[in-house]
């Protein structure tokens, strides 16, 4: 099952990746507004997934799931503030293949700590998504720089963006691998889900007011693109969480990776960035290494 869990994640990362590029454009304080929006959203539909679950398994959450689960909830939602930041100062094409090699780190935890081992069909087919993953970096990089002449403060910003995207990538590497843990050794899925759902729809609803008190003329107002985004983010992170309990995070978690090759489609097809002939090559290597991972 972890198979079509991390093929459903990866589409839906892919397609809201791609909305929240587009809706952030000319929003100043797009970080904080898709912080806001996620929170409120998934936080919602993890209230609604408790009520249902209860009305038909008779199951409960527990509320001290929350205290059990605060560290890694914190350690995700910390990545996400370092990843919207990239994602307001670089192109989506760049940021994308960065923040998602984030999978290195949680492969290389799985492997060391929960003594996971993967067999050599699917260490090759990682390698080949991950080094994939970095020359589609690389080949977008190169042109950024050479397409937009970066310098002054244009430069500044691209090179900020890029130090965002290493810090998502150091804090969703450990919260994907803390998670994996915590799903074998203490949690359910339906425990972790939720209880990320209700803290993160703290974090929403504190941000809600920090908008309202830092801006006096600022209106609550629904913004349509954030909304369809974030509900693929949200869907996402429920079949992402079912993908790490049916499977291994050293195997799962660059599989689930592979959603940059979807975002950067996606944004070749609406946003307009083009794309290389060996940009096309790495997308359809990734495509073969996925292919063989599943396989297994």
């Amino acid at each position: 099952m972890w198979v079509l869990f991390s093929v459903l994640t990866a589409l839906a990362w892919g397609a809201s990746e791609t909305i929240f590029k587009r809706s952030s454009e000319g929003d100043e304080r797009s970080v904080v507004r898709l912080l806001a929006y996620n929170g409120v959203v998934y936080g919602v539909s993890g209230v609604i997934y408790m009520i249902i679950n209860y009305v038909v398994t008779g199951v409960s959450f527990e509320v001290s799931s929350i205290a059990k689960y605060a560290p890694i909830a914190a350690t995700y939602i910390l990545s996400m503030f370092f990843y919207y930041n990239a994602m307001s100062r670089a192109k989506i094409s760049i940021v994308s293949p960065i923040v998602n090699t984030s999978c290195i780190v949680t492969a290389a935890l799985g492997v060391i700590i929960l003594r996971q081992r993967p067999s050599v069909v699917q260490i090759a087919a990682i390698a080949a998504i991950i080094v994939s993953i970095v020359v589609l970096s690389l080949a977008e990089g190169r042109a950024a720089d050479k397409e937009q002449g970066l310098t002054g403060n244009s430069k500044a910003m691209f090179i900020t963006g890029l130090i965002f995207a290493f810090g998502y990538f150091v804090f969703d590497g450990v919260a994907s691998f803390m998670d994996d843990y915590t799903l074998d050794e203490a949690l359910s899925e339906f425990d972790v889900i939720v209880a990320y759902a209700l803290i993160y729809l703290a974090v929403g609803i504190f941000c809600l007011i920090y908008l309202k008190i830092t801006d006096k003329d600022y209106r609550f107002s629904f913004d349509r693109l954030k909304f369809i985004g974030t509900l693929f983010e949200t869907s996402g992170q429920y079949t992402f969480v079912f993908a790490l309990g049916s499977g291994m995070s050293s195997v799962v978690s660059p599989f689930i990776a592979s959603y940059s090759a979807v975002t950067i489609v996606l944004s070749r097809i609406f946003l307009k960035e083009k794309l290389k002939k060996e940009q096309y090559i790495c997308v359809a290597v990734i495509v073969a290494g996925l292919v063989a991972l599943s396989a297994e």
